[in-house]
């Protein structure tokens, strides 16, 4: 009786349909990647022995919360900060790699060993950025100031 009316509600059920199916793949997609929180615990510096005061560590405690419902490898991390004008990029030691499971969370102590004769830290480092690579993509955090730990 009325075709062009009733191809217009067929094409408009159909506009629908296929709007809430995107946004239903969209929201899958964003809720099933891991989404990686990275909190800063407790950070210092200090010279590594006084008897053989040859490196200095940097020893930052992050706890990392994955959110996602897949897992995820860390494998890579280091800290990115200038001191005495001087750019130095850190990385990790020892070849770290950390593996965190769906909906849980770890707690890690990174350590950072400088040579003195390279760096000799003497005052607080500041605005540090701490750089963690992992499979699905990269964090980056900012620490405003790493102090000295004084024994």
């Amino acid at each position: 009786m009325f075709p062009l009316v009733e191809n217009s509600i067929i094409a408009i059920i159909g506009a629908l349909t296929g709007t809430v199916s995107l946004g239903i793949i969209i929201y899958k997609t964003w809720r099933e990647k891991p989404r990686i929180i990275i909190a800063i615990e407790n950070t210092y510096w200090y010279i590594h022995t006084p008897s053989d005061p040859t490196f200095n560590m940097i020893t930052i405690r992050v706890r990392i919360d994955n959110k996602g419902v897949y897992g995820t490898t860390f494998h890579s991390i280091n800290i990115l900060f200038d001191y005495d004008g001087k750019l130095h990029n850190i990385p990790v030691d020892h070849d770290l790699i950390l593996q965190i499971s769906p909906h849980s969370s770890i707690k890690q102590y990174l350590s950072f060993t400088l040579k003195r004769n390279e760096l000799k830290l003497e005052n607080n480092i500041t605005n540090v950025k701490l750089i963690m690579n992992y499979t699905h993509g990269q964090k980056q955090v900012d620490i405003p100031v790493i102090e000295e730990l004084k024994r």
